[in-house]
């Protein structure tokens, strides 16, 4: 059985508005696996997937200003990953339009995904700054 991701203080990064972001993306992930697993309609499937996509890109690139203006030593390297995760995620949801057997594949990379990355990469580039005050 698929898992939804349940918000737990272990995902803050200390930054307000990073971190209201990530719970929006916790809900909007539980939404897409609640609608692939209940709902069979293609069509809002592949809806909710362009918005999963719009979101990701929007929150990288606001997760990427506020680590500029906070003078982030690894920016690049962060740019870097967040590129990759969209790349992966955007040939997996092709996949998902073509194969219908991946849809619980997908399903386990957005949880993994988001978990991942934020305890091993936002939390860990956020800490210094939160150090600071």
């Amino acid at each position: 059985m698929i898992q939804k991701i349940e918000w737990s203080k272990k995902f803050l990064t200390g930054n307000r508005e990073v971190d209201l972001q990530h719970q929006y993306f916790v809900e909007l992930i539980n939404r897409i696996i609640w609608e692939i697993l209940e709902q069979k309609d293609d069509i809002y499937h592949s809806l909710l997937m362009e918005e999963l996509v719009m979101y990701a890109d929007f929150h990288f690139k606001s997760e990427e200003n506020i680590l500029y203006k906070l003078g982030y030593c690894n920016l690049e390297k962060h740019k870097k990953l967040h590129r990759d995760l969209i790349d992966e995620l955007s040939a997996r949801i092709i996949n998902v339009k073509t194969m219908s057997n991946t849809t619980i594949k997908l399903i386990d990379f957005l949880v993994q995904w988001f978990v991942n990355h934020t305890i091993t990469v936002d939390i860990i580039s956020f800490e210094s700054f939160n150090k600071g005050k």
